[in-house]
């Protein structure tokens, strides 16, 4: 399943503290932490933190770590660093 980065945010935002953003990005297992503990709030703050930082990731950063793929070029950077030339 593509995921949206719009809808991760929204969904971050809304229902963050009972995990749904967990859910939604396929990490199940801290959804279910995120579930577990809502009772004591804790994981709506981690919630806003998560929502801060989805909200401030570029789409191709989000695209790389979510859905696996993105630009090229980006991906050459963010994995082998800026000095990286591909060998003719």
């Amino acid at each position: 399943m593509v995921k949206d980065r719009t809808v991760a945010v929204v969904v971050a935002f809304f229902i963050g503290g009972f995990g749904g953003h967990k859910f939604y990005l396929g990490n199940n297992v801290a959804g279910v932490f995120y579930l577990l503990f809502s009772w004591t709030l804790i994981p709506s703050l981690f919630a806003f933190f998560d929502f801060i930082g989805l909200l401030l990731m570029s789409e191709q950063a989000f695209q790389l770590q979510y859905n696996g793929r993105g630009d090229r070029r980006i991906e050459r950077t963010l994995r082998y660093g800026r000095n990286y030339r591909r060998r003719i």
